[in-house]
């Protein structure tokens, strides 16, 4: 991923990829950063946000930029609905242009899973966990949102065992990529919150975290 950081500041429109997803090349996957859009003000300048109060037009003009440099159009995006659950949507091409370019008919959606084609599968995460998924075998992708809730309930396993139900799929066949978030030298948890690490996680676990 380093590599990738790298060409950030020459880049009109910086993806970050990881170098075990890169060599599948069934699929594409990346993670944008705040650069290269037409955003300005507090929003500038990659807002892909439409709830916070930025022009609207500019917000779609966001995704049409993603979507020429990866080639697809965003009527071919579909967008999660992230509210800290570990809930997962199986999605397909009927969903395509929800949340962006359609209104999305579902809620609470923390996690996607697909085995369809020409889907591009959008989550969001701020200073969350992303956790990139793909099965080479059976040739399926899911993108899960982990905060902090997300990972006291075990977000991870609970899309692995998505994509097992689902899918057939064979944990020992599943890679995935963390990608990047807020670290622990730059967030300090309350009390309560390390209450709950504490019951989700053996002490062998939670001593890992620290």
């Amino acid at each position: 991923m380093n590599n990738y950081l790298d060409k950030i500041k020459n880049d009109e429109l910086p993806i970050i990829k990881f170098d075990k997803l890169s060599k599948f090349i069934w699929i594409d996957h990346g993670f944008t950063t705040r650069i290269g859009g037409v955003s300005k003000g507090i929003f500038s300048s990659l807002n892909l946000s439409f709830s916070r109060g930025d022009n609207i037009d500019d917000v779609f003009e966001n995704y049409r930029i993603i979507g020429k440099k990866i080639g697809y159009d965003i009527s071919d995006f579909v967008a999660s609905d992230q509210t800290h659950t570990t809930n997962i949507k199986v999605v397909t091409n009927k969903d395509k242009g929800k949340g962006i370019t359609l209104k999305k008919d579902y809620s609470d959606i923390d996690g996607f899973i697909t085995k369809e084609k020409g889907i591009v599968l959008f989550t969001y995460f701020a200073d969350c966990v992303p956790l990139f998924f793909a099965d080479p075998v059976k040739k399926i992708i899911a993108l899960s949102h982990s905060g902090w809730k997300g990972t006291v309930n075990k977000m991870g396993q609970v899309t692995v065992n998505k994509m097992v139900s689902e899918y057939n799929c064979k944990k020992d066949d599943i890679v995935c990529a963390i990608g990047p978030s807020i670290c622990k030298k730059c967030y300090e948890i309350s009390r309560d919150v390390a209450d709950e690490f504490i019951k989700a996680f053996s002490k062998q676990e939670v001593n890992e975290f620290l």
